[in-house]
């Protein structure tokens, strides 16, 4: 329209017309192939596929492993059924177990002949289950040798209505297979399983790598449950090929590499890699291997460099701390620096708010504690004064590092 109205010669008014439009049909999808191929482009995103194979392979041979929805079933079944990988591993997902049909497909169905899920109920009862009542019930699972002990648990209700405790038809099929298997097959529960769909097993649920594995032994006080041998494995040697049978070894391709676009759901999904890599920089620590923790938090930074997959300030603060035992001064200077910066400004835009899960306050404070600075920690006091001029607490630590940054 604005070409026509500034057009004197009626003669190229078609003419142009067609041409702009032309060059609009041209333009407008290479417009938008440039701005938008990045962020839709697979060719180098292995994240899926990596996730699925690093969850198959933290099973043991003829395991049966517990998934908790789409993004750690789906993918799995995927190279189960497509590529070979781990036919073994029988994969039951927690979504659909509150359904009947998939109750009797797990328990009746063996494509690849790797033996079928026990479920001791007829396919009639099967059929008619639903959300029951539920009371809390302990319940024992006799030793499966007499050098191992009886795992004994507490299964709650997961569901309530006033006064009504219910459980849903996935805990009951959940405490059926395990009840019912005896430790025939390995036992294992995805990471991304929330603690209440555990049954109340958590105490028994032992760490190796994507996975935790149900064992006759409960987790000991202040020491983390995990599989040294097989967790290092699985992270250390990330550099072997793709193995159809069980080889301990994950896939972190291309999770450092920036010119890859991952979206939310990409990054909220690798952060469970970083649980792994946690829990064994955490048992080094507790074993006092202080090298060997802040190894392995390097290898995480390695990996998953936080420039690329971003860590939230509270957990860049439970790292420096670990770095900070470990006796690692350059990594926990670098994570502190961040973590202040991040902290001052939540303090300068929130000034108020210092009970949510991750307080500024106690993290400055904690941070210049461990520095030795007390000139800033004089300064944040002084603050903290500001909204609490009368606690003696308060005016006690004022008081104190005035004092010592002179």
């Amino acid at each position: 329209d604005y070409v026509r109205r500034k057009l004197n010669k009626q003669s190229l008014e078609k003419g142009v017309t067609y041409a702009i439009l032309a060059l609009g049909f041209l333009f407008i999808p290479a417009r938008m192939l440039q701005a938008n191929y990045n962020e839709h482009d697979r060719s180098k995103n292995w994240t899926p596929w990596d996730y699925a194979y690093n969850l198959l392979q933290s099973c043991a041979p003829h395991a049966i492993l517990f998934t908790n929805g789409d993004n750690d079933t789906f993918p799995l079944w995927y190279l189960q059924d497509v590529e070979g990988v781990r036919r073994d591993v029988k994969v039951a997902c927690l979504s659909l177990l509150n359904t009947n049909w998939y109750i009797t497909n797990l328990k009746n169905f063996d494509p690849y002949n790797v033996g079928k899920v026990r479920i001791n109920l007829p396919d009639e009862q099967i059929d008619k289950l639903s959300v029951m009542q539920w009371d809390p019930q302990t319940f024992t699972i006799p030793p499966p040798d007499s050098l191992s002990s009886a795992v004994t648990f507490t299964m709650k209700n997961t569901l309530q209505y006033g006064s009504v405790k219910a459980i849903r038809v996935q805990d009951f099929i959940v405490r059926q297979i395990v009840m019912d298997n005896n430790w025939e097959r390995p036992v294992y529960f995805a990471v991304s399983i929330p603690n209440e769909s555990k049954i109340g097993l958590d105490n028994y649920l032992r760490m190796e790598g994507m996975a935790q594995r149900l064992v006759p032994e409960i987790k000991k006080p202040g020491l983390e449950f995990i599989n040294l041998d097989v967790l290092r494995n699985q992270l250390y040697k990330s550099d072997l090929e793709p193995d159809k049978n069980y080889k301990p070894g994950f896939k972190f391709r291309g999770l450092n590499d920036p010119s890859i676009y991952y979206d939310d759901n990409h990054i909220r999904m690798v952060q469970n890699y970083r649980n792994s890599f946690i829990r064994l920089a955490l048992y080094y620590l507790q074993t006092g291997r202080k090298d060997s923790t802040s190894l392995t938090l390097d290898l995480m930074e390695k990996k998953l460099p936080r420039n690329l997959i971003p860590l939230e300030t509270n957990l860049k603060f439970e790292l420096g701390n670990v770095y900070f035992d470990a006796g690692a001064e350059r990594q926990y200077k670098s994570l502190y620096k961040e973590v202040e910066t991040e902290s001052v400004n939540m303090i300068k835009t929130k000034s108020d708010n210092i009970s949510s899960g991750f307080n500024p306050y106690r993290a400055l404070i904690k941070i210049y504690e461990n520095l030795r600075d007390y000139r800033k920690l004089a300064d944040l006091w002084q603050q903290i004064q500001v909204m609490y001029p009368n606690d003696p607490v308060v005016k006690e630590n004022v008081e104190k590092y005035k004092v010592l940054s002179k």
